[in-house]
């Protein structure tokens, strides 16, 4: 009994998997932030098609030209739902790619304005006219290790 414990063997084994419990959490909680970045990014496409095809329709409207009949909420929602971020139940727009039902906790939103933008400011006047588009995509996340950390 005395020789068992004097005995080293296995002592590096015991040592590697504490030091791999913290080494596997920050390796886990590395590839959550990784996920975040690429959510961030696609959120980013999909605002930046919806404000340039809105504001493609807004300026067929402010040169009083022969445009088609949608509106530019619609052309700036229809070019976030084919990047995959649509408002919750609004997927009838052509080219969709927005799943008809995300997975739990997970919601997106998809917001296209008309306004005035002068000297670095977007305002939003009541009549929903302007020389401007924002959209404004976005998507709730939820955190999985980064809720044990706070």
């Amino acid at each position: 009994m005395r020789n068992l414990l004097r005995s080293r063997r296995g002592s590096v084994a015991f040592v590697t998997v504490i030091a791999l419990v913290p080494l596997i959490g920050v390796v886990a909680l590395g590839a959550e932030a990784g996920s975040w970045y690429v959510t961030k990014q696609h959120t980013q496409n999909a605002a930046d098609a919806a404000a340039y095809s809105g504001a493609l329709r807004l300026s067929c409207n402010i040169a009083n030209a022969a445009c088609d009949a949608q509106s530019v909420d619609y052309r700036g929602k229809q070019f976030a739902a084919q990047n995959a971020f649509c408002n919750a139940g609004d997927t009838a727009y052509p080219g969709t790619n927005c799943a008809t039902s995300l997975p739990s906790r997970i919601s997106r939103a998809v917001q296209i304005d008309i306004g005035d933008y002068n000297a670095g400011t977007f305002t939003t006047p009541a009549a929903g006219v302007g020389n401007a588009v924002r959209a404004r995509v976005s998507q709730q996340q939820p955190a999985y290790l980064a809720a044990v950390l706070v």
